[in-house]
């Protein structure tokens, strides 16, 4: 998934204004709205608040057992891979007791869907 941000520049100036950063899929819609479940938006570009409920965390991955690097073992990247850009964020309904497989794993919340294995 990619991220899609407009931006404008000033010609002969250092500024930059972004809007409109979400994913190609899950664009966020409105930059002065909370962010909502399962939309992405740019953690570099700009700061956002996810909606009531929600908790903002980097899109991660599990990565399946047989494609793991053995020299790994033990610690995070073991298990665990950025499944978009670095500085990418999403929000989910973590720690509401109910792993959202759709949204959510055991690499972004643990406390809903347990460790991976």
């Amino acid at each position: 998934m990619k991220i899609a941000c407009k931006y404008l520049f000033l010609v002969g100036s250092l500024l930059l204004v972004t809007f409109g950063c979400g994913s190609v899929n899950n664009p966020v819609s409105d930059k002065n709205s909370c962010v909502d479940s399962g939309e992405y938006y740019s953690g570099k570009v700009e700061y956002r608040e996810c909606c009531e409920g929600l908790t903002s965390v980097a899109p991660i991955d599990v990565i399946p057992p047989e494609e793991r690097n053995p020299e790994y073992e033990g610690r995070w990247i073991y298990m665990c891979k950025l499944s978009e850009a670095p500085g990418v964020q999403t929000c989910i309904p973590c720690g509401d007791g109910v792993c959202q497989e759709e949204l959510e794993n055991g690499c972004m919340c643990p406390e809903d869907c347990g460790e991976p294995e």
